[in-house]
């Protein structure tokens, strides 16, 4: 037999009493501030598909380090990471954490070791982490080496996007997926996440992370004598290209938020009009975009 329809008229609807969303604080104003829920609280919401995008080398790992330690202040998160060697990860994790954690932190920031790969054993680790050790954020490093089994690219990260998205209604969490965006986004300065598919419309929130070039007093970029344009080393351009809790918006990040210790002048997001961001270079003098080589890093 036909299986019975559940109906619920608007007025019976919109008489429904929902909790706030409730919101955890990343420690980083660029998030913080602008993603608040109506109790005027800033972090990043539970129960959300999270997409976290950049071109290679621009920090999106780093920065999420920090979120999640900033974040274990307050609740359980898992970090899987299908990208760096333990020793890299061990010496990323060090250098941010160098100023001091509490023991509430280093115990609620759970790293899995040796995750498998593959779509169904990472679901299936999520939700024993999920209902054994109540964890309800994850960060996942990286969607390119998450195997769905699809017959191609853009399947696969089809794949990927639907079944997190969908685990992310069944269990309430929020996950944040760390992906690359698109060679065509990055030559025509957008954002777009590579193999894109439905990845766009599974995700609650979207988030690129650009660099931050210097201009001169008629607002041109200033470039190196090798016609690079310099980038402004303490800050970065965060750029939030959907987002179903509210408005889009752009933001700079103070590296200081991320490494506390490091030495920086002070950077408003009220000044950030005395800076381009990487898709405001024009495209024929726009710099080669390389990969991320971690023989490169500065420790």
């Amino acid at each position: 037999g036909l299986k019975e329809v559940k109906v619920l008229n608007l007025k019976s609807f919109l008489n429904k009493k929902f909790e706030d969303i409730k919101v955890y604080p990343t420690g980083i104003g660029a998030f913080d501030n602008y993603l608040r829920n109506e109790k005027g609280e800033g972090g990043l919401p539970l129960g959300a598909m999270i997409q976290f995008a950049a071109r290679s080398g621009a920090g999106k790992t780093t920065t999420l380090i920090r979120i999640a330690i900033n974040l274990a202040k307050h609740t359980k998160i898992a970090h899987f990471n299908f990208e760096m060697s333990e020793m890299l990860l061990h010496k990323v994790y060090k250098n941010i954490a160098k100023t001091g954690i509490s023991d509430t932190q280093a115990e609620n920031l759970i790293l899995v070791e040796e995750p498998d790969n593959d779509l169904e054993s990472l679901i299936r680790s999520i939700k024993l982490l999920h209902y054994k050790d109540k964890i309800n954020f994850f960060i996942i490093d990286s969607r390119m080496k998450i195997d769905a089994k699809m017959w191609n690219a853009k399947e696969n990260a089809t794949k990927i996007s639907h079944e997190l998205s969908k685990l992310v209604r069944e269990l309430g969490i929020t996950i944040i997926l760390i992906n690359q965006l698109s060679e065509e986004a990055i030559k025509e300065e957008r954002i777009v996440l590579k193999e894109s598919g439905d990845q766009y419309y599974d995700a609650d929130l979207i988030f690129g992370l650009g660099f931050v070039y210097e201009k001169d007093e008629n607002n041109k970029i200033r470039r190196d004598e090798r016609g690079h344009p310099i980038v402004v080393e303490n800050a970065r351009k965060l750029y939030c290209e959907k987002n179903r809790f509210g408005k889009r918006y752009e933001a700079l990040i103070h590296i200081s938020e991320i490494y506390p210790d490091y030495n920086v002048v002070e950077i408003s997001n009220d000044e950030s009009n005395n800076y381009a961001s990487e898709y405001e270079v024009d495209k024929e003098n726009s710099i080669e975009f390389v990969e991320f080589d971690e023989k490169e890093l500065p420790f």
